[in-house]
């Protein structure tokens, strides 16, 4: 799935998993995990719905977008996602939870990823 491989490679190039030694000297803090946000829209409305759903975030950080050819595309690269991430999710996939039923099957999509990072 290239448009998983994509995201994965743009958003968690480190894995986010290191080993540290500190020798009487405190560390400044440091990134230690991200939380993502995902939201599928029609490709018409990414603008809009890329606005509204920053605002739902208060660290001036924008959603970051990709664009797959249908629905049921979008629903395969966030199942792919999740597959990939499985040992660090809470919750296995579930396709309802993305709350786009009422979506045509046909016509492009965009898939909205915000990135929250957290801190130590």
């Amino acid at each position: 799935m290239s448009v998983a491989m994509d995201i994965m490679r743009a958003l968690d190039p480190a894995a986010l998993e290191r080993f540290k030694i500190n020798l009487d000297v405190p560390a400044p803090p440091e990134k230690i995990g991200e939380v993502w946000t995902l939201r599928v829209v029609p490709f018409e409305q990414t603008e809009t719905a890329r606005k509204a759903f920053n605002q739902l975030f208060d660290n001036n950080k924008t959603a970051k977008s990709w664009v797959v050819e249908s629905k049921e595309e979008a629903v395969a690269v966030i199942q792919e996602l999740y597959l990939q991430y499985a040992d660090k999710l809470p919750y296995p996939f579930d396709e309802s939870r993305l709350n786009i039923d009422d979506y045509p099957a046909k016509g492009r999509y965009s898939i909205l990823i915000h990135v929250r990072d957290i801190w130590e």
